[in-house]
C-alpha cells in the first residue's frame, strides 16, 4: 500500500522556546537519519558505526519564532551567535531494519524541533562515515539548529541538541525498512523506503546557557564517547587515527511505498 501524506496531523510541541506548547501540522516524511562518525584523516581501519539512534524527519507548519542564540560544537569550540528563523523539521525516534520484520515492541519518545539557522559559514575536510559508506566532505554550512522537544506531552528532553550542517554527498543509501509513531497510526508493518543520498549533516551542539548535560563529551584521538539514551549509559568505541565525532547523517526519502 501506498503510505499516504500526514497533511492532516496536529501536534502540540513543547521546547525551551515553546514552553507552554504550539500546534503545528505535520505534513510530509522527508528524511532519514542515520548514525555516523567524523574524522580528521582516514582511519586505518572500519570504524564500527553506532546502530543508534535513526530518525525519520518530517516537516512542520506552524511554528514561527525568531531568536538570536549562542551555540557550539566540535567544529566551533567558541560560542557564536546565530539567528534562528522558523521551526520546519520535527526529527522522531524510529527503528531501521533492512528486511520487513515486526515492529518492535515499544517506540522511543525522542523528538527534536529544527530551526532554520542560515550561515554563510562553511568548515574545512572531514572524513564521514555511516552504515551506507563513507567520503570525504570538504564544505559544512549550517542549516538547522535542533532542540530536545515533547510530541503532545510526551518526550526526552534531555538527549542533545544538534546542529545539521548542508553537505554535497555521493553516498547513495540503500532501500530499508522503517517505522516510528506517526508510520505505527497509519500501517501494521514498517515501511520501505529508499533514502537516497545524503544531504545533512548533524552532530552535538550547546546552546547557551548550557542545556542539562552540562558540556560535550571530551573527545580524543583513540576513544569517542557516545550517550545511549536507552541503556543509560556511555560506550566507549575505539578509533584509530584521527579526531573523532559522533553525528547523524540525514538522507532524503525518495519514496514511501510499502507492502504489507
Amino acid at each position: 500500500t501506498m503510505v499516504r501524506d500526514i497533511n492532516d496531523t496536529k501536534v502540540t510541541l513543547t521546547d525551551q522556546f515553546y514552553k507552554k506548547g504550539i500546534q503545528v501540522k505535520v505534513t510530509n516524511q522527508e528524511k532519514l537519519c542515520t548514525p555516523a562518525l567524523k574524522f580528521k584523516e582516514k582511519p586505518e581501519k572500519e570504524p564500527d558505526i553506532p546502530d543508534d539512534p535513526h530518525y525519520t524527519v518530517y516537516k512542520i507548519e506552524g511554528g514561527g519564532f525568531g531568536v538570536k542564540i549562542e551555540y557550539k560544537d566540535q567544529f566551533r569550540k567558541l560560542f557564536r551567535p546565530i539567528v534562528l528563523g522558523n521551526a520546519i523539521m520535527l526529527f522522531t525516534w524510529a527503528d531501521k531494519s533492512q528486511q520487513q520484520q515486526q515492529p518492535p515492541p515499544a517506540i522511543r519518545e525522542e523528538h527534536l524541533t529544527c530551526y532554520e539557522a542560515k550561515t554563510n559559514t562553511a568548515i574545512g575536510k572531514w572524513w564521514l562515515f555511516d552504515q551506507f559508506g563513507n567520503e570525504t566532505v570538504g564544505k559544512f554550512t549550517l542549516e538547522l539548529f535542533c532542540l530536545p522537544a515533547q510530541k503532545n506531552g510526551n518526550g526526552n528532553m534531555n538527549i542533545p541538541h544538534l546542529a545539521c550542517y548542508r553537505i554535497e554527498s555521493n553516498v547513495d543509501a540503500k532501500q530499508v525498512f522503517i517505522w516510528d509513531q506517526f508510520i505505527r497510526e497509519q500501517n501494521k508493518t514498517p515501511i520501505k523506503v529508499n533514502p537516497g543520498i545524503a544531504d545533512l549533516f548533524c552532530q552535538e551542539a550547546l546552546k547557551k546557557p548550557s542545556p542539562v548535560g552540562g558540556e560535550l563529551l571530551p573527545i580524543n584521538t583513540t576513544a569517542l564517547f557516545i550517550y545511549t539514551i536507552s541503556a543509560n549509559v556511555y560506550w566507549i568505541l575505539p578509533m584509530v587515527g584521527g579526531i573523532g565525532g559522533a553525528a547523524i547523517i540525514i538522507k532524503r526519502i525518495r519514496s514511501r511505498n510499502s507492502h504489507n
